[in-house]
This record gives structure tokens, C-alpha cells and sequence, in this order.
């Protein structure tokens, strides 16, 4: 849960930046957007990447951890159906979620130039983008914590 709401809030901060720097909320707005900011566009990469459950970002463990619960959850593997389904739609969704980043890196640019977003803005979403990263090379940070805070509320 807390991968999933760092990966979703850094996108729509994303698309806030945009939209707040001159641009709208659609796809559209997005087209070369890795020309005027290209830190924003690497976070966008980032975020998506991981929506998608690519490795080695924290969307991957948080579908793997998911899908293995529900593999196990169930006694003769009474819920295989629904991992099976689960990772189909995965792989559905990378299309979309690529559709975005195509926009991005290489979609021409509308005529006229558009304001870059907000420095502030730019620092704050590579900050999620990173955390994103840390907890996929290293999901054992949060990990352990859930693991002792869940280890402690059992006492």
C-alpha cells in the first residue's frame, strides 16, 4: 500500500506540475515533455515503470508480495486462477502505462513553447521518484519495519 501511494501520488504530482506550468490534464499535455523537463520526465519513467510491477522498482515486490499471498492463501491452490488473471492484467496494463511514456520521450512537442514546471515542484517529485527506487533495490528498508511493527502489535 505504501509503494502503490508513492508511485500514484508522484504521477498525479507529475501531472499537476504540467498542468499548473501552462499545460491541461490531458495525455496530450505530456507530448515532449522530456525536451523542457527532463527530470520530471525521468520521474514520470520511474512512476510508471513501477505501476507496471517492472523490476527493480517497489510496484514489482508490491505485486510479487501480493500474488504470492494470494498463491499461498488458499489451501490446493484455490486462488491460482485469480494470480493468473492478476498477471495478465499486469501485463495489459503496461501498454497504457507506455502509452504515457511514449507521449513523453517521443511524442513532438506542441508548437509554441510551453513554461517549464516549478523547480520546487521538480525536487519534491524526484524526491518520490527516489523513494520509489530505494524501496525496490532495497524493500527490505520497509519491510523490516512492517515486520517489527507487526511482530510488536502481536504481543
Amino acid at each position: 500500500m505504501i509503494t502503490y501511494a508513492l508511485t500514484v501520488v508522484g504521477a498525479f504530482a507529475v501531472v499537476a506540475a504540467v498542468e499548473t506550468a501552462g499545460g491541461r490534464d490531458r495525455l496530450a499535455d505530456l507530448a515532449g515533455l522530456s525536451r523542457r523537463a527532463p527530470l520530471l520526465s525521468f520521474c514520470m519513467l520511474v512512476f510508471m515503470l513501477s505501476l507496471a510491477g517492472i523490476p527493480p522498482l517497489s510496484g514489482f515486490f508490491a505485486k510479487f508480495y501480493v500474488f504470492v499471498a494470494a498463491a499461498a492463501g488458499a489451501p490446493n491452490l484455490g486462488l491460482l486462477w485469480l494470480v493468473i488473471v492478476a498477471v495478465a492484467a499486469s501485463a495489459v496494463s503496461l501498454y497504457y502505462y507506455l502509452q504515457v511514456v511514449k507521449q513523453i520521450y517521443a511524442a513532438e512537442p506542441p508548437p509554441g513553447l510551453l513554461p517549464r514546471p516549478a523547480l520546487s515542484a521538480q525536487l519534491a517529485i524526484a524526491l518520490l521518484a527516489a523513494a520509489v527506487i530505494a524501496l525496490g533495490c532495497a524493500p527490505s528498508l520497509l519491510l523490516s519495519k512492517l515486520s517489527t511493527a507487526l511482530q510488536f502489535s502481536a504481543f
